[in-house]
């Protein structure tokens, strides 16, 4: 619940950027259905399909919701990348000679990689102010303090994620498991999903995590995956769906004038 309830700063985040004005009750609602849809049903055309309806009916135009979903995908990889930086360079992450293989390079210069581009990202965002336009859309970076927050956000969400799925995990019996190896792993299946489009990450998630930890290990891991795909997962879509219902019924049953000019 505290996730779902964090993942709402992605929607606040760029709808305050676009200087929208919408009621939170409404940016929750985006949030909650749109990332259940996205981890239920894929990003593609689970997330973005049922954001798109939602903040067309809430009067965004396409070149706006647009606009509104980098903003959401550039929060996402803030996040990513700034912890992936902080555990390859400082925590202590356990890694199989599997994984170092596929890595090509060592995983502190990956961490160093990833802050790097946070920092080429803050600087542009303090000092490069002027917009960039899209046809006739034009939109500029969040200034310093907007961005800074795209990073807490983002990384209070995955460390949360993280936590959820390491706590799911027998790891009192299985001392090769720490947290700072889930929460690499967690990050890692999460870039593949993206990069892949599989919807849900289904099999990606699992596969990820197995290759990071020994092989004795993989019963722990699967059962601690299935139960956090229905606790993170599905038990949200639930709601979500009732979510999506409600605005429907609301849509259908508005005056018709204000339905025309939506």
């Amino acid at each position: 619940v505290l996730n779902y309830l964090i993942l709402t700063g992605y929607d606040w985040i760029a709808i305050r950027h676009l200087k929208k004005s919408l009621p939170m009750s409404k940016v929750m609602t985006g949030a909650i259905v749109g990332y259940s849809y996205g981890n239920v049903l894929g990003w593609l055309l689970g997330g973005n399909a049922v954001r798109y309806r939602l903040y067309s009916t809430w009067g965004f135009s396409l070149l706006e919701i647009v606009a509104f979903v980098t903003i959401l995908a550039t929060t996402f990889w803030l996040g990513l990348f700034l912890l992936a930086g902080v555990a390859f360079i400082w925590l202590p992450v356990k890694l199989t000679d599997d994984v170092r293989e596929k890595l090509m390079l060592d995983h502190h210069v990956w961490g160093w990689l990833f802050l790097a581009s946070i920092t080429a990202y803050l600087l542009a965002c303090t000092f490069y102010r002027k917009p960039i336009r899209i046809r006739d859309f034009e939109v500029t970076l969040p200034p310093f303090r907007l961005s800074a927050m795209q990073l807490m956000v983002s990384a209070g969400d995955f460390l949360l994620a993280s936590l959820v799925l390491y706590w799911l995990i027998p790891h009192q019996a299985n001392p090769d498991i720490n947290f700072s190896t889930v929460l690499v792993a967690y990050l890692t299946g999460q870039i593949i999903t993206v990069m892949t489009h599989v919807p849900g990450g289904y099999g990606i998630l699992e596969f990820t995590l197995l290759s990071f930890f020994p092989s004795e290990s993989a019963d722990a891991v699967v059962s601690a995956i299935v139960l956090f795909r229905v606790i993170y997962y599905f038990l949200p879509f639930i709601p979500a769906t009732l979510l999506v219902l409600y605005n429907e019924y609301r849509v259908k049953h508005r005056p018709t004038e204000m339905n025309q000019r939506t």
